[in-house]
Formats: structure tokens, C-alpha cells, sequence
């Protein structure tokens, strides 16, 4: 589940009343809310059974590329790029359970350019999940 600071899901701008109604909908792999500001925060919420170090997972917020071209990057060059080119790398903490399994959050800075960015999710320095995202300037 991925929530943004400055929109409103739901009839009024109600942080428990909007994490309540994304996970009624559940957890998804596919279709999740990419759609997000420059500036923004987006808050990242897994369900998942991972129990090891928090040190083996690396949560990343880069500018649009293939995965083909990902996996060319090393966690390092990638890291470095992302960096340099606006994007943010993503302390992961472990699934609070009593928050809804929130795992942490990230933005791309307003001065950046709008367009693709993806979330990248790293384990052992090896990629094993892509999520694309839009983002726009705030109107």
C-alpha cells in the first residue's frame, strides 16, 4: 500500500480513516496507488513475512529506467545515481504491526522533473521488486 501525504483518499482528510480504507481493498502486488506529488511523502505499507536484518533491505526512489538497465547497477552505482539525479534511498525498517505493517517513507524534491520514477526494493543487494510511479507538480 502506498499513501501520499497530500492527498485526500477519502471524504476527509483522515490519516487512520484513509490506511483503514486502502487496506479493506488489501495489499497488492499489481494496481497499487502510484499517482503521487513532487514533494510529497509517500508512505510505503507491506504485508510481509520478512523477519531478517533490516540492513539486507535497501528501498530506493529513482528516475524511470528498464529493469534491464537496473540490473546493469550495482546497489552502489545505483545508490550514487540516484543521489545525483533526484531520487532517495529508503531507511527500511521492520513492519510495524500495529501501524498497519509501515515500513517507511520517501519523496522526490518539488525542483526535480516530473514524469516516471520507480521504487525499487533491494534484498542482498540483488533487485526483487519494481513498483512505477507518476509524479506531477502540486496545482
Amino acid at each position: 500500500i502506498l499513501i501520499g501525504n497530500r492527498h485526500t483518499y477519502v471524504d476527509r482528510d483522515d490519516t487512520i480513516e484513509t490506511i483503514a480504507y486502502f487496506v479493506k481493498q488489501g495489499y497488492k502486488k499489481e494496481g497499487l496507488n502510484s499517482s503521487f506529488y513532487l514533494g510529497e511523502w509517500i508512505e510505503m505499507y507491506i504485508d510481509t513475512k520478512y523477519t531478517g536484518s533490516e540492513s539486507d533491505v535497501k528501498i530506493l526512489i529513482t528516475p524511470h529506467q528498464t529493469i534491464e538497465e537496473f540490473q546493469k547497477l550495482s546497489l552502489t552505482q545505483l545508490e550514487e545515481i540516484t543521489n545525483e539525479k533526484g531520487g532517495c534511498v529508503i531507511e527500511y525498517q521492520t513492519p510495524e504491526e500495529d501501524n498497519y505493517k509501515y515500513v517507511g517513507n520517501g519523496y522526490i524534491h518539488q525542483d526535480y522533473p516530473e514524469g516516471k520514477y520507480d521504487i525499487l526494493f533491494y534484498y542482498k543487494q540483488e533487485l526483487v521488486y519494481f513498483i512505477e510511479l507518476t509524479l506531477t507538480k502540486e496545482e
